[in-house]
């Protein structure tokens, strides 16, 4: 990689190179996570958000049919009296 006839300082300034361009990359790649992470955030709170309504929507029909049974239940306890 390098000649014999390489002096130190060039040396130097070409290992700081290498360096700052892995640094480079790993700030991209970095990046590029976040990114993903985010895209992953917004995808598992829209199926939360979906399962959650879905779930309200379930009791919430649960709750308006223990209703109707209560009044039926009424009903037959006033005709049965």
């Amino acid at each position: 990689m390098y000649s014999g006839d390489a002096t130190p300082a060039s040396v130097i300034t070409e290992l700081k190179k290498m360096i700052t361009a892995i640094e480079t990359g790993i700030n991209d790649d970095l990046a590029a996570h976040g990114v993903e992470i985010a895209g992953l955030r917004h995808q598992i709170n829209d199926c939360f958000t979906s399962a959650h309504n879905q779930v309200l929507e379930r009791f919430d029909s649960l709750r308006i049919d223990l209703m109707h049974l209560k009044l039926i239940l009424e009903q037959q306890l006033k005709s049965s009296a």
